[in-house]
């Protein structure tokens, strides 16, 4: 019997928490049929993102899990995806760039300042 430690213990219990949690999800979703699910309320998915290292530290992330899950890896704008579908589920590994990610980050950005601008009360727009 192999015993963990350090890095592959921290990586093992990471992963036993994600599937207890799923479990606990399945049976609660079970428990309670008045929680919507799939079909005519929209898709499910779980995702992965790759949010440290370089590019190609995550790049390599996603190209790991393509070989794990038996699939192609999707490749466009700056955005490196694997993805499996488990019945109604699509399970997705995903990474994107640095320039992606700082893209976003200004839109975002920008679109909460708009959202503040229109939602401001007369105070907050005097005191600028």
């Amino acid at each position: 019997m192999t015993t963990l430690t350090g890095t592959a213990l921290a990586e093992y219990q990471r992963r036993c928490a994600l599937v207890n949690g799923l479990r606990e999800l399945a049976d609660y979703l079970m428990e309670h049929p008045d929680v919507p699910v799939h079909g005519q309320y929209g898709s499910v998915s779980l995702q992965i993102s790759a949010l440290a290292g370089s590019d190609q530290d995550k790049a390599a992330l996603v190209e790991q899990a393509a070989a794990a899950l038996d699939v192609q890896i999707e490749r466009s704008n700056g955005i490196t995806r694997a993805a499996r579908r488990f019945g109604p589920i699509d399970y997705f590994v995903i990474a994107h760039s640095v320039p992606v990610m700082e893209r976003y980050r200004e839109e975002s950005r920008l679109g909460r300042e708009a959202y503040a601008a229109r939602h401001a009360g007369p105070a907050a727009v005097s005191a600028r």
